[in-house]
């Protein structure tokens, strides 16, 4: 997946940008009235900051991923051939809007534990735990995204009802933790089950 970015053509934004750029120019001078413009012009700025009327236009400026517009690239590593394209998730199914959040999740995940996919094994223990993840994406697209957490060697803790949903996940989980509740006691008791053991219940 390759990210792409642009400058957001709006208006204010390019406005603060440009008098942010502007505080900087001749910052460096020894002539005392270049000095003084530049404090003039940064005096402007941080009192705009400080008016409590403009707290809209400051929240939005300063937030530099307002600045830029985001789109994604799907290309196929192997052959180059580019796949669907994502710009702020319009014109995309859910399937596929799924697709590219549990990337950029599980991207997002690699980068904390600095993880190198391509890396010879490591003991090292990246637990995840993810809460009915699957619930709204086909078998499809969930597969998709357990074989990207088993790509970069991540170790899931799956919360979720055992119903069909979860059939999808029956390759990659090696065991089942069941949680029962007695109703008399309303004590909970964890019951650890190993895939093979419910594939044959």
């Amino acid at each position: 997946m390759q990210i792409e970015t642009s400058d957001r053509k709006d208006q204010e934004i390019l406005d603060f940008r440009r008098e942010l750029t502007s505080c900087l120019q001749g910052s460096m001078s020894d002539a005392e009235e270049v000095n003084e413009a530049t404090f003039n012009r940064i005096k402007k700025l941080v009192d705009r900051f400080n008016e409590n009327t403009d707290s809209r236009w400051r929240e939005k400026v300063i937030d530099v991923r307002n600045w830029f517009n985001f789109a994604a690239q799907e290309i196929v590593a192997a052959t180059g051939a580019t796949g669907s394209y994502y710009d702020g998730g319009t014109g995309q199914s859910g399937g596929e809007k799924g697709k590219l959040a549990f990337l950029v999740l599980v991207a997002a995940i690699a980068y904390q534990y600095d993880i190198d996919p391509d890396a010879i094994e490591s003991d090292r223990f990246h637990f995840v735990m993810v809460d009915e993840m699957f619930s709204r994406s086909d078998d499809a697209h969930a597969e998709y995204a357990l074989k990207l957490f088993e790509q970069f060697k991540l170790q899931l803790l799956i919360v979720a009802p055992l119903d069909a949903k979860a059939r999808v996940t029956e390759p990659f989980v090696g065991t089942y933790l069941h949680v029962v509740k007695d109703k008399t006691t309303h004590k909970s008791q964890l019951i650890a089950i190993t895939a093979e053991e419910h594939q044959n219940s």
